[in-house]
């Protein structure tokens, strides 16, 4: 909610969206070429830190559309373009999810068929997490979360609601296994 309060008559205006992430995917991959239905997935984990405890909220909306990898993070409302510790967790996450899918579903053949940044090719996502505890970041202008906390619950998350989703959703699973085997060949051409 926004008042602008510098007019004689102040005026407020209602920010709210009713689908949230899923409405800020929908929006980021306008005039993209979608490959499925955006995918959300949120998690609560409580964790022991050195103060007590913490809880450390997490949600994730995520699709692939296009050919970039965007992808947008935000910690306790700060967004964090460079990443940090989420980010990285989720990454890891999500490419043992779509190997393990792959392989128990023998669309590869051997673990190295394809790498972690050829499952992130055309991928966009955003991750947004909301701490309990007070966050590390890397400088003053909190671009970047160092908070190593942070990594196992995003990482576990990230792995398990990915796992379940493709196990039962083996067509959309199927179509990023082939986009991210589609972006390694493209990657190892262009090595040659």
């Amino acid at each position: 909610e926004y008042t602008d309060r510098r007019l004689p008559n102040p005026r407020t205006i209602t920010y709210y969206s009713e689908n949230g992430l899923i409405e800020y995917i929908e929006y980021l991959n306008q005039g993209q070429q979608v490959l499925h239905k955006p995918i959300l997935f949120q998690e609560s984990t409580e964790i022991d830190t050195e103060s007590g405890k913490a809880t450390i909220d997490l949600e994730i909306a995520l699709q692939y559309a296009g050919e970039e990898t965007q992808i947008y993070s935000f910690v306790n409302a700060i967004p964090t373009p460079t990443g940090g510790t989420h980010v990285t967790a989720f990454k890891g996450g999500l490419t043992k999810a779509v190997k393990q899918f792959a392989s128990q579903k023998k669309f590869i053949k051997r673990d190295s068929d394809f790498r972690g940044d050829d499952v992130l090719l055309g991928l966009t996502a955003i991750a947004k997490v909301t701490m309990t505890s007070t966050p590390q970041f890397l400088s003053q202008t909190k671009e970047s979360l160092t908070s190593p906390e942070v990594h196992g619950p995003v990482f576990s998350t990230t792995y398990n609601k990915i796992s379940d989703y493709l196990e039962k959703n083996a067509s959309v699973g199927k179509i990023i296994v082939t986009q991210a085997i589609a972006a390694a060949r493209g990657r190892e051409a262009a090595a040659c």
